[in-house]
């Protein structure tokens, strides 16, 4: 995915000087994801922000308990998660800080838990995943962006940046979660 450009809105730019850490969903062998992961290391450089890689490749509802993270490259599995080893590489190579978080059940919005544990307040998401899991294909009409901030809104009483990578290159922020004056 070297070589791809990547084009910002103004209100991107500006919701980057706000961003602590960033939380990016990946698997093996998606396009889509291959796409947002080199957005990111762009995006994160811009912020000088660590990364946390979400990665979606083994979610299942059947392991109990749930492996999640944040782990280092060191820290993984190459037999089992050697492309997320790959994944971590230009994150690196850029100077960032980078860790990796297993997903715990199948769904985009299960980027959820990183966040919160964490306190990462910036996400970026592809706008349409290449191959998406049943769970995603199942919220009919909404876009990964879209599932994600809903899932925040309901979720969250702080601000999260929800950056959505399009399919022609430009990332927007379609969201700001701020439920910092929800009512008790």
């Amino acid at each position: 995915m070297s070589g791809q450009r990547f084009t910002f809105t103004d209100a991107a730019r500006a919701a980057i000087d706000n961003v602590s850490m960033l939380v990016v969903p990946t698997a093996p062998d998606d396009e889509s994801y291959d796409r947002a992961r080199a957005a990111a290391v762009e995006l994160a450089t811009m912020a000088s922000c660590p990364v946390v890689l979400h990665d979606r490749s083994d979610e299942r509802w059947t392991d109990t308990p749930h492996p999640e993270g944040p782990y280092t490259a060191d820290d993984i599995d190459p037999d089992e998660r050697g492309h997320l080893i790959e994944q971590m590489a230009p994150f690196r190579d850029a100077g960032l800080d980078v860790k990796a978080w297993y997903a715990s059940v199948p769904a985009i919005t299960a980027i959820l838990t990183p966040v919160q544990t964490l306190g990462a307040n910036g996400i970026l998401v592809p706008e349409s995943i290449d191959n998406p899991k049943m769970m995603d294909r199942l919220q009919a009409g909404d876009d990964a962006g879209e599932q994600v901030g809903r899932v925040l809104d309901q979720n969250l009483e702080r601000a999260v940046h929800v950056f959505v990578l399009g399919d022609d290159g430009t990332i927007e922020v379609m969201t700001t979660i701020d439920n910092t004056e929800r009512p008790g």
